[in-house]
């Protein structure tokens, strides 16, 4: 029989009838003749609960202990759902990281994924058993639990999906679909029924939160069609391949940049791959932009005093679309968005503006580039 991998988000998996509603999508495949193999994220939330209970515990701690914490979320939603599913009628049974094993490097919370031995999840295929395996984790040569990062359950099951030659792996989460524009900024914003591997992959580098831009790079690797579908509705998805009908553009933003003004761009360049430069619109200076706010250590070494801002990045980003990027930062600056510093990788333009702007700057993109009279935008709430 052909085999799906199902991965199911944190939104998808919240409380007692989400799980139901992910048993019945299973069930329902398994009726249609499917083998499955299912990949869990931590219940909307849990992460971010069990990181806000290692920061009160007031003291600084290894980044190993951190990982032992954080993968606890999955491992509690892959034995609730292996539950519900029995429950049903359906056998079932959960898999930690560690057991199969899945293993990686020792980098904790941003781990990549060396190999996953699946014999164990074959033989439950055979025996007729659903796996349910707790993404987003693994373990090291080490023997120390590691966890894959924010969105890491994507990696999880595209790498499984890789690994059994999986016919789809389809990805549930609070949306229906991939679009041009978050569609809680722009409502009514156009939605792809297909979008190419590396287009997507652009998107997610730079804002887009859908799937994790590792998980798109695996799945270009081995040629797996990704679907991005809802958990609540019965509906048409997006899918992910290497085809594309070109022309293809998307609106994203990623917020917590960090900036600081330099004049000396070789003190930024070969110090940390979350490091970019962009040129500064008012000034001859250049712009230090950061991911994470900069520590003390790593300012010190770019010999860097000046005053650090937070901001956001947005972007237009397309694979074979022409654009000026000073014409979209005129449009930008004449929609009364002031626009700090730009830069560009590949076709995508990146501008850099203030956080309460991020709102107004997409949507006055996507006005642009999709040619339309209005925007109807949903509460900022």
């Amino acid at each position: 029989m052909i085999t799906k991998v199902k991965k199911f988000g944190g939104t998808s998996l919240y409380n007692e009838t989400s799980l139901q509603n992910a048993a019945m999508v299973i069930t329902e495949d398994i009726q249609n003749g499917f083998n499955v193999v299912v990949v869990v994220s931590a219940a909307s939330g849990q992460t971010n609960s069990l990181l806000e209970h290692i920061a009160n515990i007031g003291c600084e701690i290894s980044l190993c202990e951190e990982d032992v914490v954080l993968a606890t979320g999955e491992q509690i939603n892959a034995a609730l759902l292996a539950i519900t599913l029995i429950k049903i009628g359906v056998k079932a049974r959960s898999f930690m990281g560690w057991q199969l094993p899945i293993i990686t490097n020792e980098l904790h919370r941003d781990a990549d994924i060396i190999d996953i031995n699946v014999k164990q999840l074959k033989d439950c295929i055979a025996a007729g058993v659903v796996p349910i395996v707790a993404g987003f984790q693994g373990i090291s040569y080490s023997y120390n639990i590691t966890t894959l990062g924010r969105g890491g359950s994507d990696i999880t099951a595209t790498k499984l999906a890789s690994i059994l030659n999986a016919y789809k792996c389809e990805i549930y989460t609070d949306v229906d679909g991939i679009y041009a524009a978050n569609p809680k900024i722009v409502l009514g914003a156009h939605k792809f029924t297909q979008l190419n591997y590396t287009l997507m992959n652009k998107a997610a580098l730079l804002g887009a939160k859908v799937i994790h831009h590792k998980a798109v790079n695996d799945a270009m690797k081995h040629n797996l069609t990704i679907e991005i579908l809802p958990s609540f509705e019965e509906t048409d998805g997006t899918l992910l391949t290497a085809n594309s009908s070109g022309g293809e553009i998307m609106l994203c933003s990623r917020c917590n940049i960090y900036a600081c003004i330099t004049n000396n761009s070789e003190l930024l360049t070969g110090l940390h791959q979350n490091i970019y430069i962009a040129n500064s619109v008012t000034t001859p200076k250049i712009m230090f932009v950061y991911m994470q706010k900069p520590s003390a250590t790593i300012f010190n070494k770019m010999k860097l005093s000046g005053k650090v801002v937070c901001m956001t990045e947005v972007s237009v980003v397309s694979l074979d679309m022409i654009f000026s990027l000073q014409n979209i930062l005129n449009l930008l600056m004449q929609s009364g968005i002031r626009v700090f510093a730009t830069r560009e990788c590949g076709n995508s333009k990146i501008f850099l503006v203030k956080p309460a702007d991020e709102y107004s700057a997409i949507r006055v993109l996507y006005k642009h580039f999709y040619h339309i009279q209005y925007v109807n935008t949903l509460s900022e709430l």
